[in-house]
């Protein structure tokens, strides 16, 4: 069932002090019983959950977090429906990360911007590197962590970072044979490149050079 889009009323803001945390504030939300049930629903698995599932619920559901987080669990896309609210989340994002890296694309600006969760989200999933912003594809770090986690994430770095000698090599190093398709050819037809390459993974001599192989 689909239920009604009225705005769900709110009992009184608590406040408390969890143990070596500062003071949180929660509202506490009165669903109503056509949510409730959705909601129920929707964590028995009866629901066939994903984005074009999303895409059709009222605000008051994309704005629920509970619901949410059971369908980007599901469908890491799915965030591209969620409201803006949650998009701005952090857990909620890292959650559909975790399904998707594509799945950073539909975070807030501001945490696409930020640094350092941009190296949260792609520690928990290399390919979230496709979506961070050109800055953060050309920065070493997160490129770093990101072929940590997966090689193959290494085909979104900047290009810069494809040709660069010493970089490429803490790449193979710490990436694997995943990462190698996408270092610059130039490297590859360098033997000064290739043999510290061979040395960290042997399959690196697949990469070169006709001439350097015969070598």
């Amino acid at each position: 069932p689909t239920p009604s889009s009225p705005q769900p009323s709110h009992l009184p803001t608590l406040s408390f002090t969890p143990r070596s945390e500062e003071p949180m504030e929660l509202t506490l939300l009165r669903r109503s019983a056509a949510h409730a049930d959705l909601l129920k629903a929707v964590k028995s698995g009866q629901q066939g959950l994903g984005r074009q599932w999303l895409a059709r619920m009222p605000d008051m559901v994309r704005g629920d977090a509970e619901i949410v987080l059971e369908v980007i669990r599901r469908d890491g896309v799915a965030l591209q429906h969620a409201a803006e609210e949650l998009r701005s989340n952090a857990e909620v994002v890292l959650a559909a990360v975790r399904r998707s890296g594509f799945a950073l694309e539909y975070a807030s600006q501001r945490l696409r911007s930020d640094p350092a969760f941009v190296l949260r989200a792609v520690q928990v999933n290399g390919f979230a590197l496709a979506r961070a912003s050109e800055e953060l594809q050309a920065d070493e770090d997160v490129v770093l962590a990101a072929v940590r986690e997966e090689g193959a994430a290494f085909e979104y770095a900047a290009e810069e970072l494809k040709s660069d000698f010493n970089f490429a090599l803490k790449v193979v190093e710490t990436g694997g044979p995943s990462t190698m398709e996408h270092i610059s050819s130039d490297l590859w037809d360098d033997p000064g490149f290739v043999l510290p390459a061979v040395k960290l993974h042997g399959c690196a001599l697949e990469h070169a050079q006709a001439e350097i192989r015969g070598e």
